[in-house]
């Protein structure tokens, strides 16, 4: 018996270390053992590797067998010697003449190996030559052994470092995968979210629909007195601060998600300002504050979307308003600074800023204190949605407060542009709706809401047809000539969008959208389909005279010289 090879730790981890044992046949190590053979003019060759219990062949010539046990190897011997191990005539070498392939097929009588050796010097095998006759290497031939177990290894090492890259590159390929589903996921969660939020909404402000149409049915009947006309305009008041809570949600995330898109125009700030001074003169007026404009920035024109800027400047003349106590003092200011902006600045003699709520005070649902959640309600997303909006106008929008008790500033800054040419055009005032009898085609399936605005649009002097689905909104359109149709999206029987394709198309006829569903593609897809107005719900009576007036006049606008002239239709 031969004594057992070294199985060190070390030997066995450095051959593991090149994923080698039992692959397949490769060419590259296939054609150094042929061409070793040819050399050193032998039948037999190979490249043994040894692990704990066996020789196993990477590549042989002349040798049927893919491996053998560890006592059967003389390559156990060789991998222990440092240099060539040469044995010139095994039946003479007491240590392998017992030997099986010794003393039996295939009768090995010479045998010459060099060790297969890493940078580390550490043999993992050997690259061997055998012969059935004894026999001597001439010197070249052993320098030629020697050389080729050298490239053996520079073969592994190519070997070792091209199934890493290869690893790597699957690594690489399941990380990508990762990602991409992660993203995948992500984005399926936020369509997910997207429409969740859509849904809500449009749940949230169906119900508010009956509500404000009722309060304006009565408060518009004029028979209110007293404390019921003021509980009227409560209920208004507390469902229009519903709508607006459900409107920044739908804002803010818009801005999140890039969404939110700018209809750019050449506006003047300084009648955005004198308007948002008329929208908030009631809130004033209960609160008893003073409010000042001080004007004097000669350039005050600017490229923006005239109802986000609007919202920013509601907004914060708003907030200036609920955190300045009773008597205080608000002060809207403007001038041109040297590099041509227009900064407006809002300043109020309220309860300040702490310096520490400062650099978050525009993260979403942030109010500072606690106890002002609390003192003045809301959920904290109108700052954050004015400095979204004031970025993508590629704007600014800061703030700063001498302290708690000691008021506070809001500052926007812009970029001017030149005043248009007919920024002083003539004063036309749009037709009130009600002086044009409309025949018009109502679609709505909430019955307490139609009832409501039958009421209402008859009261105004329109005659009105009602329809609670797509088959009878469409039968009445064929049997009757319409105006203009009013009509809801969701209805029991299809898409309020696909009835005014349909409506549009055959019988030319124009609508106004009244939809729970207000984000940006909505309006598109109204758009689309024909509606020329998309109101989204709970809709105020204001809002539907104004939009029944903007098409009125519109389409008076657009009418022939003389209707009744032929010669004119021709």
């Amino acid at each position: 018996m031969i004594a057992a090879p070294c199985q060190a730790e070390e030997r066995l981890e450095a051959l593991r270390s090149y994923e080698i044992m039992d692959t397949p046949a490769e060419a590259a190590f296939d054609d150094l053992v042929r061409l070793i053979a040819h050399i050193c003019e032998v039948p037999m060759a190979t490249i043994t590797l040894l692990d704990e219990g066996r020789q196993w062949f990477k590549s042989r010539v002349g040798l049927v067998m893919q491996e053998t046990p560890l006592d059967m190897s003389i390559c156990a011997h060789a991998i222990q010697e440092p240099g060539l191990f040469i044995v010139p005539d095994t039946l003479e070498d007491p240590r392998f003449r017992a030997m099986t392939f010794v003393a039996g097929p295939p009768h090995i009588r010479f045998y010459a190996g060099a060790r297969l050796e890493t940078s580390a010097g550490i043999a993992i095998g050997t690259l061997c030559v055998l012969d059935t006759v004894p026999r001597e290497l001439t010197e070249p031939q052993k320098e030629a052994l020697r050389i080729m177990a050298r490239q053996v290894m520079n073969q592994m090492e190519l070997r070792r470092s091209l199934v890493a890259q290869a690893r790597a590159l699957e690594e690489g390929r399941r990380v990508e995968e990762e990602l991409q589903r992660a993203k995948d996921e992500a984005e399926a969660a936020n369509e997910a979210k997207n429409q969740f939020l859509a849904s809500l909404s449009h749940e949230l402000r169906t119900p508010l629909m009956p509500v404000l149409m009722t309060v304006a049915s009565l408060l518009e009947a004029g028979d209110l007195k007293g404390e019921m006309r003021e509980d009227m305009e409560m209920i208004n008041r507390n469902v229009e601060l519903e709508t607006k809570l459900i409107d920044d949600l739908l804002d803010l995330t818009r801005i999140v998600h890039g969404k939110l898109e700018l209809q750019l125009e050449t506006v003047d700030v300084h009648s955005l300002l004198d308007h948002t001074m008329e929208i908030c003169a009631s809130e004033l007026y209960k609160k008893q504050c003073c409010l000042n404009f001080e004007l004097d920035a000669a350039e005050h024109h600017v490229r923006a979307d005239s109802g986000r800027l609007q919202q920013v400047f509601w907004n914060l003349v708003k907030n200036a308003v609920k955190f300045t106590p009773a008597g205080g003092q608000i002060v809207i200011s403007t001038h041109n600074d040297k590099a041509g902006h227009i900064c407006i600045a809002i300043r109020d003699t309220g309860i300040g800023i702490e310096a520490e709520k400062l650099p978050i005070l525009f993260n979403a649902f942030e109010q500072g204190k606690r106890d002002i959640t609390r003192r003045f309600g809301g959920l904290g997303l109108g700052l954050a949605i004015c400095k979204g909006v004031m970025n993508l106008h590629g704007g600014s929008l800061f703030a700063t407060s001498a302290g708690e008790g000691l008021g506070a500033t809001f500052t926007v800054g812009m970029a001017t542009v030149a005043e248009p040419c007919d920024a002083h055009p003539a004063d036309f005032s749009l037709p009130n709706a009600g002086r044009h009898s409309l025949r018009i085609l109502l679609v709505e399936d909430h019955e307490h809401t139609s009832r409501i605005l039958l009421r209402l649009l008859e009261k105004s002097g329109h005659s009105v047809r009602m329809a609670a689905d797509i088959l009878s909104a469409s039968s009445l359109a064929s049997s009757e000539i319409f105006d203009l149709v009013v009509s809801d999206l969701g209805l029991p029987d299809g898409s309020g969008l696909d009835l005014m394709r349909r409506l549009r198309d055959e019988h030319g006829l124009q609508g106004i959208a009244l939809s729970g569903y207000g984000m940006d593609e909505d309006v598109k897809a109204g758009k689309g389909a024909g509606f020329v107005e998309h109101l989204t719900k709970p809709v105020d009576w204001n809002r539907l005279q104004a939009a029944i007036g903007r098409i009125t006049f519109t389409n008076a606008m657009h009418e022939p010289a003389s209707a009744e002239d032929p010669a004119a239709a021709v």
